[in-house]
């Protein structure tokens, strides 16, 4: 059983990385599935050698990073922090689509005390449509700095700070520093993460918490206060994105028979507390929806986002058609058309299964084919500009991505026995719960942008020492050596 759970999430996340660099030109070329298939296998390949390569410049640098990992993340920090500040001083901020409405709802929420966002036409209030995570952190910056155009820009790079830290330390306290310093560069370095920095949008709130959960539930011991405070941070992220919530799951499948040896009786105390700090995260905004419509829920935008993608005239695009059409028959009742979208696109998936899983594979390359959502909605949408610059910047975030991808794959092929790790665990598991949980639903390139730190810590296993057993490479597939 053992050997299993170790082999299973390295088994899933190199499958997924095979995938997306299959994806990575399908974006940009229309590839058919046969190129997909080449380039993946292609590229997959490449990553093997990479696994396998030793001494050289790489080798020296695997050293390098040995000895000064914490020193190295720190500087990592303060360059990204510096190419964060040179961006929204280069590309002012200005906010578009969600961002617009999400900074609205920050000034609704400081004038009126109260929570809502408007309806499709822009009228009338919905109070649980989506939850308050985002608008609540944007509505504090404004009470201290007032409606300052730079004031994501603060609140984004203090979030970056966070994640990298959280990934530094979770590196460090798993004993696999290296992993964790060459995760936080990877963060600095992200093109559409710098590129996000004066939007005033969810994803780097949601990534700064869900990093600091992770680190904080892979400390040990298992049963504390850190583990507590892990939940605490996760019910807080489930309040941005509700993405989150299945992750007690995820935490009991990654730490069950992790290296510790941990039992399910002695996992327990901990999946309680961590269970318990979620809890009282969601559970008084789940309580003021209650009071307020009648029944406990997180969000009431799951069954219209269902139905974006899952109706008689749906693509891999955003078309609000159908979902327009249910407003018009239920009017402002959001939790009457919360339900009615999602039974219908439950009606439509029962009655065109092989229509459904079509669409669901054609939703891949938007998905996980395409990371350039941060030049495009910071650069190109505000400003309509499309030069020669925004091609160059594009082309740079899809080899960022890539090169993630490969590294993902080395490091897994690399090192085995780090799939015995829980944090491990939960960063391979959590990338294939991201993927496969909102394929479902309407997608766009930036919805993938949550995968991103658990990505990056498995790339990091690159850098770190290779397993060895008996002198010899240690097999695919085989769990770790005792």
């Amino acid at each position: 059983m053992q050997g299993l759970l170790t082999s299973a999430p390295r088994l899933v996340i190199l499958l997924i990385s095979a995938l997306c660099l299959g994806l990575l030109p399908s974006r940009v070329a229309g590839s058919s599935p046969l190129a997909v298939v080449l380039v993946g296998a292609a590229l997959f390949a490449a990553a093997w050698r990479l696994a396998r390569h030793e001494g050289g410049r790489l080798e020296a640098g695997r050293a390098w990073l040995a000895r000064n990992a914490h020193s190295a993340g720190l500087c990592s920090i303060g360059i990204g922090l510096a190419l964060r500040l040179a961006w929204v001083l280069a590309v002012p901020p200005r906010q578009v689509s969600d961002f617009h409405e999400y900074w609205g709802t920050a000034v609704n929420l400081l004038r009126d005390g109260a929570y809502w966002v408007g309806g499709p036409d822009g009228m009338g209030r919905w109070y649980a449509y989506r939850p308050p995570g985002a608008a609540a952190v944007l509505a504090a910056g404004m009470a201290v700095f007032g409606e300052w155009t730079y004031l994501p820009a603060l609140i984004n790079s203090i979030c970056f700070a966070v994640a990298a830290a959280a990934l530094l330390r979770t590196g460090e306290c798993i004993g696999e520093r290296e992993a964790g310093a060459a995760a936080c560069a990877g963060l600095a370095l992200w093109p559409t993460g710098i590129a996000y920095t004066g939007m005033a949008a969810s994803e780097p709130l949601f990534l700064a918490l869900i990093s600091a959960s992770l680190w904080l539930i892979s400390r040990q011991p298992a049963a504390g206060v850190s583990g507590l405070l892990g939940g605490v941070l996760n019910g807080l992220a489930v309040l941005v994105r509700p993405t989150v919530l299945p992750m007690p799951a995820i935490w009991l499948l990654s730490r069950w028979r992790d290296r510790s040896g941990a039992t399910l009786v002695r996992l327990a105390p901990w999946l309680a507390l961590a269970s318990l700090g979620m809890a009282a995260a969601v559970g008084p905004w789940m309580y003021r929806n209650y009071r307020l419509l009648g029944k406990a829920v997180v969000s009431t935008n799951m069954g219209a986002n269902l139905y974006l993608s899952n109706n008689p005239d749906a693509s891999p695009d955003y078309n609000e058609t159908w979902v327009r059409a249910v407003y018009k028959e239920v009017g402002y009742d959001e939790l009457r058309h919360d339900e009615l979208a999602a039974a219908r696109a439950k009606e439509w998936i029962l009655a065109n299964p092989q229509a459904f899983l079509r669409l669901t594979i054609q939703k891949l390359p938007v998905f996980v084919g395409d990371d350039g959502s941060g030049v495009y909605w910071s650069l190109r949408v505000p400003y309509d500009y499309q030069g020669k610059l925004y091609g160059l910047l594009l082309a740079i975030s899809q080899a960022w991505w890539g090169l993630v991808w490969l590294l993902v794959a080395a490091g897994a092929l690399r090192r085995p026995s780090a799939f015995s790790i829980g944090a491990v665990r939960i960063a391979a598991w959590t990338v294939a719960m991201f993927l496969f949980t909102g394929l479902p639903f309407g997608v766009q390139p930036r919805y993938h942008l949550p995968m991103v730190p658990y990505a990056l810590l498995v790339c990091g296993l690159f850098f770190s020492r290779r397993d060895e057993l008996n002198g010899r490479r240690q097999p695919l597939g085989m769990g770790p050596v005792s």
